[in-house]
């Protein structure tokens, strides 16, 4: 399988990352924290949501504070995807907050329904 220039120019960049910064706790850090940030922005699939929080509470939970380089790959594409995938994740988002804003207005009907009732 070929690899995609964007998927090539994503390790590349990667790699310089963690020559950069496997030694340091705040790279680590700043990675978990955005992984986190991303996995509860968008809608994820529920694999990718339980790899990284299974991986974040690691780190986080453990005194040795470093990411294994594997952890780190997993999490840089969660917060770094593709362009292809980024724009299905924010469809499914924009899905998942339109169907929460139907049944959030169903709810609110059916509220103002038994008000009325109840008021008589």
């Amino acid at each position: 399988m070929e690899e995609t220039k964007a998927n090539k120019q994503r390790r590349s960049k990667f790699a310089k990352w963690w020559k950069t910064n496997h030694h340091h706790q705040k790279g680590h850090t700043w990675l978990c924290y955005a992984a986190r940030n991303t996995v509860y922005t968008y809608a994820m699939n529920p694999q990718t949501f339980q790899d990284v929080n299974y991986i974040t509470k690691r780190y986080f939970k453990s005194d040795y504070k470093r990411l294994s380089q594997n952890h780190a790959w997993r999490l840089w594409k969660t917060v770094h995807p593709l362009m292809n995938r980024r724009v299905r994740m924010l469809e499914a988002t924009a899905e998942h907050l339109s169907i929460q804003k139907a049944e959030l207005k169903q709810t609110k009907k059916e509220i103002k329904n038994e008000q009325r009732l109840a008021l008589g």
